[in-house]
């Protein structure tokens, strides 16, 4: 379906029931950012189809940007575009392109940085600091970038509850936003905002945290966060 397709007047009622429907994410109201998913879930689908972006990016490119858009709309006061339906659809047509720019940036990453070793190539910089410590066997020198990164791992640690370490750890594991609502006995829709508040604050903390350290361990830790992105 092309939003432009739409009938005037059509588009008219859409923006409408759009306006109404985001007025109600922004007062909370139980269920308002489930139905903006299901409102506007199948016609981003059936572009995807239609451009023929593989299933498996639909959750980048579909999911993330609905609730993406879904958050930045419910939890700031900003205004809206003429046609939602069309913006979503530009919106996943360039989470794509950045999804395949990066593809082709790591694939070039990835053979530059390539070492050969025992018969293979390997990319040490894709391997955990745990794993490189353990490969380089019992005699090799002290890493002192495993002490910066603990201390940094031990500092962000001290500024999560308990809860929100589960919440981190489930999402680690692939765990879906409704399961973790069930877990910790709260609404869908209370605990998308809460996941997308808690991981924007911790993007905000991990810089400033860093800041704190002597310039070595500092470039450590911006190191790690520059391969972590």
């Amino acid at each position: 379906m092309d939003p432009a397709a739409i009938p005037e007047r059509q588009h008219a009622h859409h923006d409408v029931m759009d306006h109404n429907l985001i007025a109600d994410m922004r007062r909370g109201r139980e269920g308002a950012c489930a139905e903006f998913h299901a409102r506007h879930r199948p016609l981003l689908e059936a572009y995807a189809r239609k451009v023929r972006i593989p299933r498996w990016e639909w959750d980048t490119c579909i999911t993330e940007v609905l609730s993406d858009e879904m958050m930045r709309f419910s939890t700031r006061d900003i205004d809206l575009p003429v046609n939602l339906s069309a913006y979503l659809v530009k919106a996943v047509y360039h989470r794509y392109l950045r999804v395949k720019r990066s593809l082709n940036c790591r694939e070039r990453y990835h053979a530059a940085a390539a070492t050969h070793r025992t018969g293979e190539w390997i990319v040490p910089s894709l391997c955990s600091e745990s794993a490189l410590r353990s490969s380089a066997g019992p005699d090799a020198a002290t890493n002192d970038s495993s002490s910066a990164l603990a201390r940094f791992a031990s500092d962000l640690d001290t500024r999560l509850t308990d809860e929100e370490r589960s919440i981190l750890h489930w999402i680690a594991q692939g765990v879906s936003h409704r399961e973790i609502a069930e877990w910790i006995g709260s609404s869908y829709d209370a605990t998308t905002k809460r996941i997308w508040r808690l991981c924007r604050r911790l993007r905000a903390d991990a810089p400033r945290c860093a800041a704190q350290y002597e310039p070595a361990e500092r470039s450590e830790v911006e190191r790690f966060l520059r391969r972590a992105v």
